[in-house]
């Protein structure tokens, strides 16, 4: 949900369909420190991952708090030496705004920048058609807008339905989880026959290998052109090849399965990345 989102409301250039995988939040460098992203996403095969992900939640306005996602970028990018995007949800767009402001930082020419999302940038999404087709999204629209467009909670609920029931659960829940009290209230009365809450983390996390395998097939077909394009660059990396921005985005634009794979077989014996194209 955090790479639909990245790509359709925030402009970042990430397939939403490439495979992604939740990985340890524990970003600690001794035991003091409170140092824990809400869920931390890499993106891409596992060896070579072309982006990294912090998802947070932040219902105020804490000073700390935007110091704070600027280390975590920091400290992922020392991590996989890739872009590295924060995804803030904040309840109004206040706060939104608070965190989307530009952060200056102690190192020189490292200035932080968060994508922040408040209501103002999320769809109000009443067609359960619509909300089938990006449930992520409809369940954000449900966060941000349920209490003044009771109608996304309905069109939310319905698209529901066309999912298997431990997923619809699973999604329901996070919803659940993540809105205001009042919104909770109205999800409990209309969903009082399709679900429970709140489910029990534990079932969350046992739906989740089961929407992953059933989605894997669309995923790898439509990720494969950014895995090629991504081991070309890899490829000549490891060789020590050094490979400027202009050619790295036309590698990383590349959708040709066969233009990248004449490239990725010239990064075997490149000398520069000219060679590629020659």
């Amino acid at each position: 949900m955090a790479l639909e989102v990245l790509h359709d409301l925030c402009g970042v250039r990430i397939s939403p369909h490439s495979p992604a995988r939740v990985e340890s939040n524990d970003f600690n460098t001794r035991p003091s420190d409170d140092f824990t992203p809400d869920t931390v996403i890499t993106v891409g095969p596992p060896r070579a991952p072309s982006h990294g992900v912090i998802v947070e939640i932040q219902q105020t306005r804490i000073a700390a708090k935007r110091t704070q996602l600027a280390r975590y970028a920091a400290s992922m990018w020392l991590q996989i030496r890739r872009p590295v995007h924060v995804l803030l949800f904040a309840p109004d767009d206040k706060t939104a705004d608070y965190y989307a402001a530009p952060i200056s930082t102690s190192l020189p020419g490292y200035t932080f920048h968060a994508h922040s999302v408040g209501p103002a940038r999320l769809p109000v999404v009443t067609d359960p058609a619509e909300a089938a087709a990006h449930i992520e999204i409809a369940m954000f629209s449900v966060h941000a807008h349920g209490q003044t467009h009771p109608k996304t909670i309905n069109a939310f609920a319905e698209a529901l339905k066309k999912f298997p029931q431990e997923h619809s659960e699973a999604y329901a829940n996070f919803c659940w989880n993540i809105s205001a009290p009042a919104i909770r209230t109205m999800l409990e009365a209309v969903m009082k026959n399709a679900t429970e809450f709140p489910l029990s983390a534990k079932i969350i996390d046992e739906a989740r290998p089961e929407i992953i395998a059933r989605a894997r097939p669309r995923i790898i077909a439509e990720a494969r052109p950014e895995i090629e394009a991504e081991a070309v660059l890899t490829v000549l990396s490891a060789r020590g090849v050094a490979v400027d921005e202009a050619t790295r985005e036309r590698v990383l634009a590349c959708t040709d399965l066969t233009t990248l794979g004449g490239w990725l077989k010239a990064s075997a014996t490149a000398t520069s990345a000219d060679d590629l194209f020659g």
